[in-house]
C-alpha cells in the first residue's frame, strides 16, 4: 500500500516467487501472417526436433503439429505436403528410411487427431537436398528438419 516501504511491491513478489513456471506457454496456431504465406503454398519448417538416430515423436513437438491440424480443420479443402530431410549417418539410405519414418510418425499422429489420410502426402528426403550443402560442421542442424507445405489441389 505505501510506496515509501514498499510493502504492496513485496507482496506481489512474494506471489510471483510462489507460482511455478515450468514452461513457456505456446501458441497452438500459426501467426496470421504465418497462416495467409502457408496457404499460398508457401513451404514452412516446422520446429520439430529429434533425438539423433530416432523417430520417436515428443511431447515438446506436439505444439507444432496441433498448429498443422488447426490449419488443416479449418480449411477442409487443403492437403498437406510433409517433406522430412534427415543427414545424419554417412549412409544415404539409412538417411532415406530414417526420413520416411519420421514423417510416417507425424503422419499416424495427424490421423489419430482426426485428420484424413488421404490429405497428407508423404516424402521422406533423405539427405538429397541439404539447406546449405557446403556446411561440414553443421550439418545435422542444418540439414535435418520437417518441411510442410499446404496446398488446395482443386485450384
Amino acid at each position: 500500500m505505501t510506496a515509501g516501504t514498499g510493502r504492496y511491491h513485496n507482496q506481489h513478489e512474494i506471489c510471483f516467487r510462489k507460482l511455478n513456471f515450468t514452461k513457456p506457454i505456446t501458441t497452438l496456431q500459426f501467426h496470421p501472417r504465418e497462416a495467409k504465406l502457408l496457404l499460398r503454398g508457401n513451404i514452412f519448417s516446422l520446429e520439430v526436433a529429434y533425438q539423433k538416430g530416432s523417430d520417436a515423436l515428443d511431447t515438446d513437438q506436439m505444439s507444432e503439429l496441433t498448429k498443422v491440424i488447426h490449419v488443416l480443420k479449418e480449411y477442409p479443402d487443403f492437403e498437406l505436403e510433409l517433406n522430412a530431410h534427415v543427414h545424419e549417418t554417412i549412409n544415404s539410405q539409412m538417411n532415406q528410411d530414417l526420413s520416411l519414418q519420421r514423417a510416417q510418425n507425424i503422419r499416424k499422429y495427424l490421423l489419430q487427431q482426426g485428420v484424413a489420410r488421404d490429405r497428407i502426402h508423404l516424402n521422406g528426403m533423405g539427405d538429397k537436398y541439404p539447406l546449405d550443402p557446403e556446411s561440414p560442421t553443421n550439418k545435422y542442424i542444418d540439414n535435418t528438419r520437417i518441411e510442410i507445405r499446404f496446398y488446395n489441389p482443386r485450384t
